[in-house]
């Protein structure tokens, strides 16, 4: 044992002997390249300090902290007999960014606001291509399904490498939904009902007020949650709503094809109570009921959250502390057993309120108006 232990410490002692070798004390600090960031800006940020030991990975973090000001685009080092040279490439300072292809003045604050390339801040190339596509997105959420965007940039100066940044935007025609359809195993639910349950409209002369005929992947989002929640309501607990598409019919049509995998659907064969000892079963009794309105339908998680508002009512006319609830399903060719677990939660009580920043009302008249007080559960 003794043996592992000055080995390990041998070891130890060679990787710290070794690091300390390749060490080597700063004694003069040169910075080149740099023209708008002053010396001691850099040596501040890269956390620089005169006379004290430098290795190869001390080095990679000097440079990691610079980077990360996002002050330069390129940064090398050379380290010799005590002096550390640093070479930088600043990057330029973006004077005003310029929406070309947009006359609406809050359609262009909004998409500043979104940027994360700001005026008066250093331009970071690896940001446009992100910043393109913020911009994309945005005219899409509008129903400009074809935009086009390309950022420019235009040098206003040599010596103080400052820039304007250009976004000319194509936005094209705007796109209306001229057809949903829905594909697959839809079960027995008809397409038309479906076209009710989501957001997204077909394009018609009478609903020319109507900001949902146009096309708006955001809302093709929530039409897919929309489906999925509708199918499950209905018993079909696997359902799977696989992908949607969009066809370009012309310049201003599209059509949109929603691809469902409904599944089998299924009843609740039963519905059952696993109550702690530490609680009287007696209390949730009147759950039975819930159960036999339920029991042999089909499956919905709305009926599976109605009895949990039952449990919870339950918990709070009888004033129990520190109860928890959860739920288990399980599933079978037959149909779905549910089972309501009731536990006992973590104790957690308030041991102290603070009241702060009164300077006029008394503690006692505040506490007194207080609906929790100390040693209430939590």
């Amino acid at each position: 044992m003794r043996r592992k232990i000055f080995r390990f410490c041998f070891f130890v002692f060679l990787a710290f002997a070794f690091s300390s070798a390749n060490a080597e004390m700063l004694k003069k600090l040169e910075i080149i390249g740099n023209s708008r960031i002053s010396n001691e800006t850099i040596k501040v940020y890269g956390e620089i300090e005169i006379n004290k030991d430098y290795s190869d990975d001390d080095l990679n973090t000097v440079i990691k902290r610079l980077y990360d000001t996002r002050f330069f685009s390129d940064i090398s080092t050379s380290f010799s007999n005590g002096v550390l040279k640093i070479n930088v490439k600043e990057n330029p300072i973006i004077d005003s960014i310029i929406i070309e292809g947009e006359a609406t003045e809050k359609y262009k604050k909004v998409i500043l606001k979104t940027l994360a390339l700001k005026e008066k801040g250093s331009y970071i190339e690896s940001d446009i291509n992100q910043d393109v596509q913020k911009i994309k997105n945005f005219y899409k959420s509008l129903g400009y399904y074809t935009v086009e965007v390309v950022a420019n940039i235009q040098k206003l100066g040599d010596e103080k490498n400052i820039i304007n940044l250009i976004y000319s935007i194509e936005k094209g025609a705007r796109n209306k939904i001229s057809n949903i359809y829905f594909i697959g195993d839809k079960g027995k639910v008809r397409s038309k009902r479906l076209r009710d349950v989501i957001t997204s409209e077909e394009a018609r002369f009478w609903k020319v007020l109507s900001r949902n005929i146009y096309l708006n992947p955001d809302i093709i989002e929530l039409d897919k949650r929309l489906l999925k929640n509708y199918f499950l309501g209905l018993g079909y607990y696997n359902v799977e709503v696989l992908s949607s598409s969009v066809e370009l019919q012309n310049e201003s049509n599209i059509e949109l094809t929603f691809t469902i995998n409904a599944g089998q659907r299924f009843r609740i064969k039963k519905l059952s109570t696993d109550i702690a000892p530490v609680f009287d079963k007696a209390i949730f009794k009147n759950l039975s009921s819930e159960f036999n309105k339920f029991a042999g339908a089909y499956y919905s998680p709305f009926k599976i959250q109605k009895i949990l508002k039952k449990i919870d009512q339950i918990i709070d006319d009888k004033q129990l502390q520190f109860v928890q609830h959860s739920v288990s399903e399980t599933l079978d060719k037959d149909g779905i057993d549910v089972v309501f677990k009731i536990f006992e939660g973590r104790k957690i009580q308030i041991e102290r309120v603070n009241i702060l920043g009164n300077t006029v009302t008394n503690d006692s008249v505040i506490r007194s108006e207080l609906l929790v007080d100390e040693g209430d559960p939590y």
